[in-house]
Parts: C-alpha cells; sequence; structure tokens
C-alpha cells in the first residue's frame, strides 16, 4: 500500500506536489549616512573657516598629495592643517556600507560638485581634479569638482588570512563606525591590500545650501526650507555648559519655515538632553531609510559633537535629491537599493554670543589677567573659532572688537594651528 501511494504521489503533475520555497534573492544593497555641517550668523549670512578638524583622522587616511604637507607631523594622526579660504561647507564622514550574502566585485564612483574631496579610506583606484597651483594656501572657489574612484572586493564570508582592518582605539569614531551589520570590503588596484568595514571620504565645499536660520536672541529663531523638496524632519538643540534644551519638528514643507522657541523649554542637564536628541535623530535616520544599527552608530559617532558641545543648532534631514545632485553616487554593477541619508547640521551664532565673543576681544585690552582669560575663552571655541572671529570682524559693534578680530585672523585666512599658535603666544 506504501508502494501504490508512493507511486501516486510522483504520478502528479509539479503543481500538486508539495512545493520547494525558492531560494530568497541575494540583494545587492548600499547605504550612506554622512553630515552637511554649515555656520550662520545671527542674521543668516553663511560663515567660512569650516576646514579646521574636530579631530584628528588615524594615520592610515589618504588625502590629495599637495595637502600632505598639511598632515601633523609626528603624531599617529592625520588632518587637514594648510591654509584654506571661502570654505563654507564641511562635509564630514559620509560612509558606504555594502549589504549582500554572496562575493562581488564593485566600482564605486562618487563627485563632489562645488567642492574637494581631502580625505578617504580604503584606497582609491583614481582621484581628480589635480590641485592648481597654490603658495601655502588654497583658495576653494578654483575647485569645480572632484571625484573618488575604488575597485572593491566584497567579501561576506569575511576576510581572507593576512588581511585585516587597519588597529584603532576601542572607544575611537572609526572603530564605533564598524558596528553594523555589513560586509567586509578589499581595495583593488595596486599599492598595499587595504580592508575595511565601509568605504570612508570626506570633503569641502563652497555650497550656499537652500536653508536659512535666523536668531533672534533669548533661544527664539526660524529655520526656513528655501528648497523645492521638503524637509522630512528637524530639531533645535541649545546647549549651554551644563545644560541644554530641545525642541523637534516633523516635515518641513517646500518653501517653508519653522519658527521656533526654546524659551518655554525647560534647561536641563546635558546629558539627559542628549538622550533625547540622541532617540529623536536615531528614529529619523531610520524613517528615511537606515538601518537600526547603522542609524546607532551615525548617532553614536556624532553624538559628542552634535549634542554636549556648547552652541545653537539644527539638525535637519537633507532632501535625497539635493544629496544626489551635489554628491552624485555611481556603483557598478547598480546596487538593487540604494539608501543616502545625509544630516545637515547648521551651527547658528546668536546674538547674545556675538556680543559675548566681541566682549571677549576687547578683554585683551584690559590688562593681563583680562587678557589671559580672554585667550582661554576664544580657545574653547574649539574648530569654530574661525568663524567666530570672521563674524566678529565684519558686524561687531565696537571697532576695537573689529580690529582685534581682524588682526587674529590676518588679512587672508590663516591655518587653525598657526591662529592657536599665536593665541598661545600672546
Amino acid at each position: 500500500m506504501r508502494t501504490a501511494a508512493l507511486i501516486a504521489l510522483l504520478a502528479l503533475p509539479p503543481a500538486a506536489q508539495e512545493p520547494r520555497p525558492a531560494p530568497p534573492a541575494d540583494v545587492l544593497a548600499v547605504h550612506e549616512w554622512g553630515t552637511f555641517t554649515t555656520m550662520v550668523g545671527s542674521d543668516g549670512v553663511a560663515l567660512c573657516g569650516l576646514h579646521h578638524e574636530e579631530e584628528a583622522l588615524p594615520a592610515f587616511v589618504h588625502c590629495p598629495k599637495p595637502l600632505q604637507e598639511g598632515y601633523h607631523r609626528g603624531l599617529m594622526a592625520k588632518g587637514l592643517n594648510v591654509p584654506l579660504s571661502h570654505v563654507t561647507l564641511k562635509l564630514e564622514t559620509p560612509v558606504l556600507y555594502v549589504h549582500t550574502r554572496s562575493a562581488r566585485q564593485l566600482r564605486i564612483e562618487v563627485d563632489f560638485a562645488q567642492g574637494l574631496l581631502t580625505q578617504w579610506y580604503p584606497r582609491a583606484r583614481g582621484s581628480g581634479p589635480t590641485l592648481p597651483e597654490f603658495q601655502g594656501r588654497l583658495d576653494l572657489r578654483r575647485i569645480r569638482h572632484s571625484t573618488l574612484a575604488w575597485d572593491v572586493d566584497v567579501l561576506p564570508a569575511g576576510l581572507p588570512a593576512g588581511t585585516a582592518y587597519p588597529d584603532v582605539a576601542i572607544d575611537d569614531p572609526w572603530a564605533i563606525a564598524r558596528e553594523v551589520e555589513a560586509a567586509p570590503l578589499r581595495a583593488r588596484g595596486p599599492g598595499a591590500v587595504e580592508a575595511e568595514h565601509y568605504v570612508f571620504y570626506r570633503g569641502l565645499g563652497t555650497h550656499a545650501l537652500p536653508f536659512a536660520a535666523l536668531a533672534h536672541g533669548k533661544g527664539r529663531g526660524s529655520f526656513r526650507n528655501r528648497h523645492d523638496h521638503l524637509i522630512p524632519s528637524a530639531l533645535v538643540l541649545e546647549v549651554r555648559g551644563d545644560q541644554a534644551r530641545l525642541l523637534t519638528t516633523g516635515t518641513i514643507d517646500a518653501q517653508g519655515a519653522w519658527d521656533f522657541d526654546l524659551a518655554p523649554v525647560e534647561l536641563r542637564p546635558k546629558e539627559t538632553v542628549a538622550e533625547l536628541a540622541h532617540a529623536a535623530v536615531r528614529r529619523a535616520l531610520v524613517e528615511a531609510g537606515l538601518a537600526a544599527d547603522e542609524a546607532r552608530a551615525f548617532v553614536r559617532t556624532w553624538s559628542r559633537s552634535w549634542f554636549l558641545q556648547d552652541g545653537l543648532r539644527i539638525l535637519y534631514v537633507v532632501p535625497r535629491d539635493l544629496v544626489d545632485r551635489i554628491l552624485p553616487l555611481r556603483i557598478t554593477p547598480q546596487p538593487d537599493q540604494l539608501v543616502r541619508v545625509l544630516l545637515g547640521r547648521m551651527e547658528v551664532i546668536p546674538p547674545e554670543t556675538e556680543r559675548a565673543v566681541a566682549e571677549t576681544l576687547l578683554a585683551q585690552h584690559r590688562g593681563d589677567d583680562a587678557r589671559a582669560k580672554s585667550w582661554e575663552t576664544l580657545l574653547a571655541l574649539g574648530r569654530f573659532l574661525e568663524p567666530h572671529l570672521r563674524r566678529a570682524a565684519a558686524s561687531a559693534e565696537d571697532p576695537l572688537a573689529r580690529a582685534t578680530a581682524t588682526r587674529l585672523l590676518g588679512e587672508q585666512d590663516v591655518s587653525q594651528d598657526q591662529l592657536l599658535k599665536d593665541l598661545r603666544g600672546n
């Protein structure tokens, strides 16, 4: 009887037999995150001087040869340290993750319109353009666009023996970005073998993004979307010493505005507010298309800078069409899914801070003690020192404050290290 039943089953047409599950499709997905950083005065005027580093990059990172002389000699870290002018946008730490179950070979090419791609890893197969001759100073307006290209092996089964990621400290932002489920990558081409969990690049631009902000003082201001696509979400954060406060909003329509008022919001310990901001940004990133672990790594990489540093800043999700316009990306073969989520970070100088910086500049003319304290206050502005000085040189009410800021800056752009050296020397 069992034999007859088996024969009867085998005799059935294929459609009547138990269907065999189809193998799951091997999707090729590429996900990218990064930041566009800009800075404006209280009147919304964009400020130059955004080329300074917040944290030096690891020593293995590459950059254009003419800029290598600006690397910090004798340190196991790299950061641009050459005089640059007219930098109004900083493209910070875009990374590309590849998700797939099969080994593949990819060609990845990125262009930066009106910008210079300044740092990258792993080794690129090609880069351009050749930088123009400059006498110790590079006017970024001379750069129409730049490009990078990588040929990479995608190795979801793991790196081969003898190949490893570069060593970095476990709490280094470079290591935090590896905390994502993605395929290891190995650069193909001449030179030493270089492997990493992602493709990294960074750049400087001269863009005027279609977004504006005004600071009216006492926590009040407005953020305007002058683009023809809506902004998915945004938040405004104010950090003052150990305290902070936060407001969030949903979509901002194309050609729309968000008028915000932080005054009624209670100032709370900044660590508490940072946790709230962390969760809000993470949700926005996931809604924009990033995987949960990618959003978490992105926020952890930048949480100290975004949420704990003094200042008034607006964070917003950049519309995808604008990302594609500024940073055209080509991947061959074309992925089944391409997610690109860049966060805009706009530092806004409120009028109270502008007056405080002007007063600080005047303090150096009031005796040695006041002068020493003024340098300490200026140095605390960190990588945003130059934009603050440029704002004071252009708009401080007291002519002595304007003259002092101008003297510190010099008649032309100066490197951050030289500026800090001058300050410490005073």
